[in-house]
């Protein structure tokens, strides 16, 4: 009985012990090249075919390198925002070098001085901002994976900005690094809008006056804007592997209308280039040197916890200092 009851304890170890393998392997993305390949999308469909179409420009950067494999992708995205009284614009650039071993390194820049870089090697990840030190972050919360998608967006912001109404011509085929491309011409397309704007909030059951929404991302007053904005020009060009359906090249420019309550208008300019190239490599990414990583530093809360008149002072009290009073983030107040 003893023996069994042995034989048990092992296997029920070896069985957590084997989830919490491919549980870190997923979040740290060891081996991410290395999954089985997706099926191609016809790129030649493009004009046709609006899911097609969906399919590579709204295309995730993970998706991206299962397609393409080790390359270097950079994009360079501005906006001119324009109306009766004042005029604000930026420009970004992003670059994204992806490893044979799932490994990749980000850098994201704009010229409002903001921007930061990330370092994701031998599944350990780094980050900065533009102007600080490296500092080794947790990899099991999905960081790695949330920025490197966020500096990969030039393209897909814009398809969505345009609510997916965007037709293409093709002009033939070429050789782009060792790669057979697929070139379009792009303009904006006739009709309404194929992509949804903003989720309106759910609605309430029948019956029910007083009603929790689910805690849910509320969509922000910027996205909102979208919406209202309208199409006016769109003209450039795209490049598709015609192997795999992935974007390799992309030139746009375009402008879209909004109407302000005071019967004005605001214009929106956006303009992109984006390139992937270097395929094949490299065949790893080097973490950053040790004299660039620092410690984060320890930081300082403020404990903002009101008395708590329905149990006490005495209560509140056992809970930690006073409100207002700083307390190191080691002992938080819970």
């Amino acid at each position: 009985m003893r023996r069994s009851g042995f034989f048990l304890l092992c296997l029920l170890f070896a069985a957590c012990g084997e989830k919490r393998e491919r549980h870190l392997e997923h979040f740290q993305g060891r081996g991410a090249l290395e999954l089985p390949k997706l099926a191609p999308l016809d790129a030649f469909s493009l004009p046709e075919n609006p899911t097609v179409a969906d399919r590579i420009f709204l295309m995730s950067q993970a998706e991206a390198a299962r397609r393409l494999g080790a390359h270097r992708c950079q994009a360079e995205v501005r906006y001119q925002m324009a109306g009766s009284d004042e005029r604000l614009s930026l420009v970004e650039t992003d670059t994204i070098v992806t490893a044979q071993n799932g490994d990749f390194r980000v850098k994201v820049e704009n010229d409002a001085g903001h921007g930061f870089e990330a370092v994701f090697s031998g599944g350990r990840f780094f980050l900065k901002n533009r102007w600080g030190p490296y500092h080794e972050r947790d990899t099991l919360l999905g960081d790695p994976d949330k920025y490197r998608e966020q500096a990969f967006g030039a393209v897909a912001a814009i398809y969505r900005l345009f609510r997916g109404r965007w037709s293409f011509a093709k002009q033939g085929v070429f050789r782009h690094h060792g790669r057979d491309a697929a070139k379009f011409s792009v303009a904006l397309a006739a009709g309404e809008p194929r992509l949804p704007g903003t989720p309106a909030p759910p609605a309430v059951p029948p019956g029910v006056k007083k009603y929790v929404y689910p805690v849910e991302e509320t969509p922000a007053e910027a996205e909102r804007f979208r919406d209202r904005l309208r199409p006016r020009e769109l003209r450039g060009t795209v490049a598709v592997d015609t192997d795999s359906g992935a974007l390799l090249l992309a030139e746009l420019t375009g402008s879209l209308v909004a109407e302000t309550p005071d019967g004005g208008a605001i214009t929106l300019e956006v303009s992109t280039r984006f390139v992937a190239d270097g395929f094949g490599n490299p065949p790893l990414i080097p973490p950053p040197a040790p004299g660039e990583v620092k410690p984060i530093p320890q930081r300082e809360v403020t404990n903002n916890r009101v008395l708590d008149f329905y149990f006490g002072k005495g209560f509140t009290s056992t809970l930690g200092p006073p409100a207002g009073v700083t307390a190191p983030l080691s002992t938080p107040n819970p």
